[in-house]
């Protein structure tokens, strides 16, 4: 047996989904039913490229009226014998919108990390400042709190970034989709 390797897209829709004997419009719905468009308005050109390299191989053969709507595309036997294996290991759709709004996080929770977030961040500048602060008022130990300072800086920091984070995605989040645990 031969191996081939073809598009992960392909694969997922011509040996996951077992397609055959299909017309490209065919094909164009099932790979947005998918998932598998990356929605920039070019899916049929992408899909017409593989189907063109797919026949040119042997993989695919196509019947009736050439630049017709109602041509079909159809799996050869060399496609038949061969193993085919996806390019870059198995794809992994993008879900749809629906499943991925299911997979958010309840919105209680997101502000729940967001006020824990906040805490921290609150110990941390104070933190920061009582190292600056003892650092003034002993000039001759500034070396000891130095290195304490910055680092409690630098996790003040990282922290208000993620408060930044969490508010901008709460205030997008989609609520109406989701249950408010």
């Amino acid at each position: 047996m031969k191996e081939i390797k073809i598009n992960n897209k392909m694969y997922v829709l011509l040996v996951d989904n077992n397609i055959d004997n299909f017309t490209v419009a065919e094909l164009h719905s099932q790979y947005l039913r998918l998932g598998l468009s990356k929605k920039d308005g070019k899916d049929r050109q992408f899909l017409y490229r593989q189907l063109f390299s797919l026949e040119d191989r042997g993989l695919l053969s196509k019947q009736g009226e050439s630049y017709s709507r109602q041509m079909t595309y159809s799996k050869t036997v060399l496609f038949q014998s061969s193993t085919l294996l996806p390019k870059k290991g198995p794809y992994q759709p993008s879900l749809p919108e629906k499943e991925l709004l299911s997979q958010l996080p309840p919105l209680a929770t997101l502000k729940r990390e967001l006020v824990q977030t906040y805490t921290r961040f609150a110990l941390c500048r104070d933190e920061s400042k009582e190292y600056k602060r003892l650092m003034i008022q002993y000039p001759s130990m500034t070396q000891y709190f130095k290195e304490h300072y910055q680092q409690s800086h630098e996790n003040a920091f990282s922290l208000m970034a993620k408060i930044n984070a969490l508010k901008t995605f709460i205030q997008e989040y989609p609520s109406n989709d989701q249950p408010l645990s």
